[in-house]
Protein backbone atom coordinates (compact mmCIF):
# COMPACT_ATOMS: atom_id res chain seq x y z
CA UNK A 1 0.00 0.00 0.00
CA UNK A 2 2.80 2.56 0.77
CA UNK A 3 4.43 2.33 -2.33
CA UNK A 4 1.23 2.27 -4.21
CA UNK A 5 1.02 5.40 -2.69
CA UNK A 6 4.34 6.69 -3.44
CA UNK A 7 3.76 5.90 -6.76
CA UNK A 8 0.80 7.69 -7.50
CA UNK A 9 2.62 10.69 -5.32
CA UNK A 10 5.24 11.30 -7.71
CA UNK A 11 3.86 11.29 -10.18
CA UNK A 12 1.20 14.01 -9.55
CA UNK A 13 4.51 15.91 -8.33
CA UNK A 14 6.31 15.21 -11.61
CA UNK A 15 3.53 16.37 -13.75
CA UNK A 16 2.87 19.76 -11.67
CA UNK A 17 3.48 22.41 -13.69
CA UNK A 18 4.41 25.73 -11.21
CA UNK A 19 3.34 28.93 -13.33
CA UNK A 20 3.54 32.50 -13.44
CA UNK A 21 0.87 34.57 -12.44
CA UNK A 22 -0.46 37.50 -13.68
CA UNK A 23 -2.04 39.71 -10.16
CA UNK A 24 -2.92 43.13 -12.07
CA UNK A 25 -2.74 44.31 -15.96
CA UNK A 26 -3.47 47.45 -16.96
CA UNK A 27 -2.00 50.37 -18.75
CA UNK A 28 -0.26 52.10 -15.86
CA UNK A 29 1.20 48.66 -14.62
CA UNK A 30 1.64 44.94 -14.77
CA UNK A 31 2.32 42.76 -11.38
CA UNK A 32 3.48 39.33 -12.13
CA UNK A 33 3.91 37.07 -9.63
CA UNK A 34 6.50 34.24 -9.84
CA UNK A 35 7.65 31.40 -7.95
CA UNK A 36 11.22 31.24 -7.34
CA UNK A 37 12.81 28.07 -5.70
CA UNK A 38 13.53 28.57 -2.69
CA UNK A 39 17.02 27.00 -2.46
CA UNK A 40 18.18 24.33 -0.18
CA UNK A 41 15.27 22.03 1.59
CA UNK A 42 15.49 19.86 4.35
CA UNK A 43 12.83 16.93 4.99
CA UNK A 44 12.73 14.97 7.75
CA UNK A 45 11.08 11.78 7.97
CA UNK A 46 9.35 9.57 10.65
CA UNK A 47 9.99 5.90 11.05
CA UNK A 48 6.15 5.20 9.86
CA UNK A 49 5.45 5.12 5.95
CA UNK A 50 9.14 6.44 5.58
CA UNK A 51 8.76 6.10 2.08
CA UNK A 52 5.85 7.54 1.41
CA UNK A 53 6.08 10.84 3.58
CA UNK A 54 9.66 10.72 2.30
CA UNK A 55 8.88 11.31 -1.32
CA UNK A 56 5.81 13.69 0.19
CA UNK A 57 8.95 16.12 0.58
CA UNK A 58 11.32 15.45 -2.14
CA UNK A 59 8.48 15.70 -4.70
CA UNK A 60 7.79 18.88 -3.90
CA UNK A 61 10.74 20.55 -3.61
CA UNK A 62 12.22 19.18 -6.78
CA UNK A 63 9.67 20.00 -8.91
CA UNK A 64 9.64 23.42 -7.50
CA UNK A 65 13.35 23.65 -8.51
CA UNK A 66 15.10 23.46 -5.04
CA UNK A 67 17.79 20.98 -3.98
CA UNK A 68 16.85 18.42 -1.07
CA UNK A 69 18.54 16.74 1.45
CA UNK A 70 16.42 13.86 3.09
CA UNK A 71 16.94 12.88 6.90
CA UNK A 72 15.23 9.78 7.43
CA UNK A 73 14.15 8.48 11.21
CA UNK A 74 17.34 6.00 13.44
CA UNK A 75 14.38 3.39 13.42
CA UNK A 76 14.08 3.55 9.69
CA UNK A 77 16.83 4.94 7.36
CA UNK A 78 17.61 2.28 4.27
CA UNK A 79 14.61 2.84 3.11
CA UNK A 80 15.13 6.94 2.19
CA UNK A 81 19.00 5.33 1.52
CA UNK A 82 17.40 3.85 -0.80
CA UNK A 83 15.64 6.50 -2.58
CA UNK A 84 18.79 8.50 -2.42
CA UNK A 85 20.56 6.21 -4.16
CA UNK A 86 17.98 5.96 -6.64
CA UNK A 87 17.80 9.45 -6.99
CA UNK A 88 22.14 9.65 -7.65
CA UNK A 89 20.92 7.76 -11.15
CA UNK A 90 18.93 10.56 -12.31
CA UNK A 91 19.36 13.82 -10.80
CA UNK A 92 22.71 15.81 -10.74
CA UNK A 93 25.05 15.39 -7.43
CA UNK A 94 23.81 16.95 -4.80
CA UNK A 95 20.57 17.85 -5.50
CA UNK A 96 18.88 14.80 -4.01
CA UNK A 97 20.78 13.94 -0.88
CA UNK A 98 20.01 11.68 2.32
CA UNK A 99 21.96 11.53 5.21
CA UNK A 100 21.25 9.13 7.97
CA UNK A 101 22.35 10.03 11.81
CA UNK A 102 20.94 10.15 15.09
CA UNK A 103 18.77 12.75 16.73
CA UNK A 104 22.00 14.96 17.04
CA UNK A 105 21.56 15.01 13.40
CA UNK A 106 18.13 17.10 12.99
CA UNK A 107 19.23 19.95 14.97
CA UNK A 108 22.21 20.30 12.62
CA UNK A 109 19.92 20.59 9.59
CA UNK A 110 17.37 22.65 11.29
CA UNK A 111 19.85 25.66 12.62
CA UNK A 112 21.84 25.56 9.76
CA UNK A 113 22.21 29.28 7.72
CA UNK A 114 22.63 26.92 4.38
CA UNK A 115 18.68 25.42 4.56
CA UNK A 116 15.96 27.59 3.58
CA UNK A 117 13.01 25.38 4.04
CA UNK A 118 12.59 22.62 6.55
CA UNK A 119 9.47 20.14 6.59
CA UNK A 120 8.90 18.18 9.23
CA UNK A 121 6.55 15.08 9.80
CA UNK A 122 6.95 13.72 13.31
CA UNK A 123 5.27 14.14 17.15
CA UNK A 124 4.09 17.60 18.82
CA UNK A 125 6.74 17.88 21.07
CA UNK A 126 9.74 17.53 18.05
CA UNK A 127 7.83 19.83 16.21
CA UNK A 128 8.06 22.80 18.88
CA UNK A 129 12.01 22.08 18.79
CA UNK A 130 12.12 22.34 14.84
CA UNK A 131 9.82 25.39 14.97
CA UNK A 132 12.31 26.67 17.82
CA UNK A 133 15.29 25.74 15.83
CA UNK A 134 14.34 27.27 12.70
CA UNK A 135 13.53 30.21 14.06
CA UNK A 136 17.01 31.25 14.91
CA UNK A 137 17.91 31.99 11.21
CA UNK A 138 14.60 32.99 9.97
CA UNK A 139 14.03 29.69 7.65
CA UNK A 140 10.50 28.59 6.75
CA UNK A 141 9.33 25.38 7.82
CA UNK A 142 5.98 23.23 7.17
CA UNK A 143 5.11 21.04 10.16
CA UNK A 144 2.81 17.78 10.12
CA UNK A 145 2.31 16.87 13.57
CA UNK A 146 0.66 13.68 14.95
CA UNK A 147 -3.52 14.32 15.73
CA UNK A 148 -5.86 13.13 17.64
CA UNK A 149 -8.16 12.94 14.69
CA UNK A 150 -12.01 12.21 15.43
CA UNK A 151 -15.01 9.82 13.53
CA UNK A 152 -18.31 11.16 13.96
CA UNK A 153 -20.77 8.65 13.59
CA UNK A 154 -24.83 10.02 12.98
CA UNK A 155 -27.96 7.67 13.48
CA UNK A 156 -29.04 7.07 10.06
CA UNK A 157 -25.61 5.87 8.87
CA UNK A 158 -26.05 1.60 7.99
CA UNK A 159 -24.00 0.36 11.02
CA UNK A 160 -23.17 -3.02 9.42
CA UNK A 161 -21.52 -0.93 6.52
CA UNK A 162 -19.49 2.10 8.42
CA UNK A 163 -18.29 -0.35 11.56
CA UNK A 164 -15.58 -2.05 9.48
CA UNK A 165 -14.04 1.00 7.58
CA UNK A 166 -14.12 3.09 11.20
CA UNK A 167 -12.70 -0.11 13.00
CA UNK A 168 -10.47 -0.94 10.30
CA UNK A 169 -8.80 2.92 9.94
CA UNK A 170 -8.74 2.66 13.84
CA UNK A 171 -6.21 -0.29 13.70
CA UNK A 172 -4.74 0.08 10.70
CA UNK A 173 -0.49 -0.22 10.51
CA UNK A 174 -1.19 -0.87 14.30
CA UNK A 175 -1.93 2.77 14.82
CA UNK A 176 0.72 4.24 13.98
CA UNK A 177 0.07 6.81 11.34
CA UNK A 178 -0.87 10.64 12.00
CA UNK A 179 -4.32 10.37 10.55
CA UNK A 180 -5.87 6.84 12.22
CA UNK A 181 -9.03 7.49 14.13
CA UNK A 182 -8.73 7.68 17.53
CA UNK A 183 -11.61 9.20 19.05
CA UNK A 184 -15.53 8.47 17.80
CA UNK A 185 -18.12 9.90 18.63
CA UNK A 186 -21.30 7.64 18.10
CA UNK A 187 -25.24 9.31 18.57
CA UNK A 188 -26.81 7.60 21.79
CA UNK A 189 -29.95 6.70 19.43
CA UNK A 190 -27.53 4.04 17.95
CA UNK A 191 -24.16 4.17 20.55
CA UNK A 192 -25.09 0.25 22.04
CA UNK A 193 -25.60 -1.09 18.69
CA UNK A 194 -22.58 0.54 17.35
CA UNK A 195 -20.40 -0.38 20.26
CA UNK A 196 -21.47 -4.45 20.06
CA UNK A 197 -20.83 -4.51 16.49
CA UNK A 198 -17.64 -2.57 16.50
CA UNK A 199 -16.17 -5.06 19.23
CA UNK A 200 -17.33 -7.79 17.39
CA UNK A 201 -15.56 -7.05 14.35
CA UNK A 202 -12.36 -6.03 15.91
CA UNK A 203 -12.17 -10.06 17.14
CA UNK A 204 -11.79 -10.59 13.45
CA UNK A 205 -8.95 -9.01 13.04
CA UNK A 206 -5.93 -11.31 12.14
CA UNK A 207 -2.65 -10.05 14.62
CA UNK A 208 0.10 -11.57 13.58
CA UNK A 209 3.30 -11.51 11.29
CA UNK A 210 3.13 -8.32 8.89
CA UNK A 211 4.43 -10.36 6.12
CA UNK A 212 1.54 -13.31 6.57
CA UNK A 213 -1.66 -13.14 4.24
CA UNK A 214 -4.34 -10.37 5.78
CA UNK A 215 -2.51 -9.53 9.01
CA UNK A 216 -3.76 -6.26 10.17
CA UNK A 217 -2.18 -5.82 13.38
CA UNK A 218 1.65 -6.77 13.76
CA UNK A 219 4.34 -5.92 16.00
CA UNK A 220 4.88 -2.11 17.54
CA UNK A 221 7.89 -0.86 15.26
CA UNK A 222 10.19 -0.41 18.19
CA UNK A 223 10.93 -0.91 21.36
CA UNK A 224 10.62 2.81 22.63
CA UNK A 225 6.88 2.74 21.44
CA UNK A 226 6.18 -0.47 22.81
CA UNK A 227 7.59 0.42 26.24
CA UNK A 228 4.96 3.56 26.19
CA UNK A 229 1.72 1.40 25.15
CA UNK A 230 2.51 -0.69 27.75
CA UNK A 231 3.06 2.37 30.32
CA UNK A 232 -0.55 3.47 28.92
CA UNK A 233 -2.52 0.63 29.03
CA UNK A 234 -1.11 -0.65 32.54
CA UNK A 235 -2.87 3.33 33.81
CA UNK A 236 -5.51 2.26 32.00
CA UNK A 237 -6.14 -1.27 33.86
CA UNK A 238 -6.01 0.82 37.37
CA UNK A 239 -8.71 2.67 36.73
CA UNK A 240 -12.08 2.33 35.31
CA UNK A 241 -14.08 3.96 32.58
CA UNK A 242 -17.25 5.67 33.20
CA UNK A 243 -19.71 6.59 30.88
CA UNK A 244 -22.42 10.08 31.52
CA UNK A 245 -26.10 9.77 30.82
CA UNK A 246 -24.96 12.16 27.47
CA UNK A 247 -22.56 9.30 26.09
CA UNK A 248 -19.37 11.54 27.46
CA UNK A 249 -16.60 9.41 28.34
CA UNK A 250 -14.59 10.85 31.51
CA UNK A 251 -12.33 8.73 33.97
CA UNK A 252 -13.03 7.98 37.39
CA UNK A 253 -11.59 7.79 40.46
CA UNK A 254 -8.60 5.12 40.65
CA UNK A 255 -9.80 2.12 42.81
Amino acid sequence: MEFDMALDWLSTFANMEVKDEIIDDNDERKVIQTFPPLGVCCGIVPWNWPVLTGISKLGPALITGNTIIIKPSPFTPYCDLKLGEIGMRIFPPGVLQVLSGGDDLGPMLTEHTDIDKVSFTGSIATGKLVMQSCSKTLKRFTLELGGNDPAIVCDDVDIDVVVPKITTIAFLNSGQICMVIKRVYVHEKIYDKFREAMVAFAKTIKVGDGFEPDVLVGPIQNAMQYESVKDMYSEVGKRKWGVALEGTAKWLEKE
